[in-house]
């Protein structure tokens, strides 16, 4: 979802099944690439992310401030393998700026759960 940073209102949003297929991650860059700078970005992922996350994705989510948190096979990335996350960055910002959130792989004895990244105004 993209969201204006001076109403909150929202911008444009849309829904993307990366995990189902690249086309879905190019789909995804061509969202990210028309957003206006300083646009703010919430992100969220149930479940699975990484499997056909493209470099050219990794770049866009970068230019929203997202950084490599977490860790495939002992490797950085962004999204961890059956992991839930949630991720609220700007159009423009450096990347690490972001505020990220990310799910054990398993809670309860149930794989992932729900994560939450929130603002709150002053």
């Amino acid at each position: 979802m993209l969201l204006d940073p001076k109403t909150g209102q929202m911008i444009q949003m849309g829904l993307f099944d990366v995990w189902q297929s690249e086309d879905e991650a190019e789909r995804m860059v061509r969202f990210l690439e028309e957003a206006p700078e300083g646009a703010i970005g919430a992100f969220a992922v149930a479940d699975e992310a990484s499997v056909n996350l493209t470099a050219e994705l990794v770049r866009e989510l970068h230019g929203f401030g997202l950084a490599e948190r977490t860790f495939i096979h002992r490797q950085p990335a962004l999204f961890g393998l059956h992991f839930s996350f949630a991720a609220i960055g700007v159009k423009g910002a450096s990347p690490g700026t972001a505020l990220q959130a990310w799910s054990p792989g398993v809670f309860d004895g149930c794989p992932g759960h729900p994560v939450t990244c929130g603002v709150l105004r002053p």
